[in-house]
């Protein structure tokens, strides 16, 4: 049975671009924000740095995650980052989609990546709660 559900996910195909459409339409642009955030909380991991795609910013009740973060600056989100959460739709939490990082070097190399600077308010407070290092910092999964 494990098998057969291996066979099945390996059939599923992108989405074709009339449904990109339709997703686009159902979810505007205007409907996410961009949130470099700090956790609150010790983390046993080390990954305080974080960097989420809201989906729903209008939503008017905080969630248990909006308790546990210090959001730092908020953004847009880009046409390239836009394009890939609509190709990866439904494969994420309702919410955010999130990532979570041990050193500000590697979140500013990705958003280089996506053509965007990294907000300086943002880097400056890492840098303030010492969350920079080196890229030989311990990388924890």
């Amino acid at each position: 049975m494990f098998d057969q559900a291996l066979t099945l996910m390996d059939k599923i195909e992108p989405f074709t671009d009339e449904e990109i459409k339709i997703i686009m339409k159902a979810s505007p642009k205007s409907n996410y924000k961009c949130k470099y955030y700090i956790w609150k909380q010790h983390r046993t991991n080390g990954l305080y740095i974080g960097f989420a795609i809201d989906q729903m910013p209008h939503m008017g009740r905080r969630t248990a995650m909006d308790n546990s973060i210090d959001v730092i600056c908020t953004r847009p989100i880009t046409d390239k980052e836009y394009l890939e959460t609509i190709q990866n739709w439904g494969k994420h939490n309702r919410k955010y989609i999130c990532w979570h990082y041990n050193n500000i070097n590697f979140l500013m190399e990705e958003d280089l990546m996506y053509g965007v600077t990294t907000p300086q308010k943002f880097i400056d407070e890492c840098n303030r709660r010492k969350l920079n290092g080196s890229y030989q910092s311990k990388i924890t999964f």
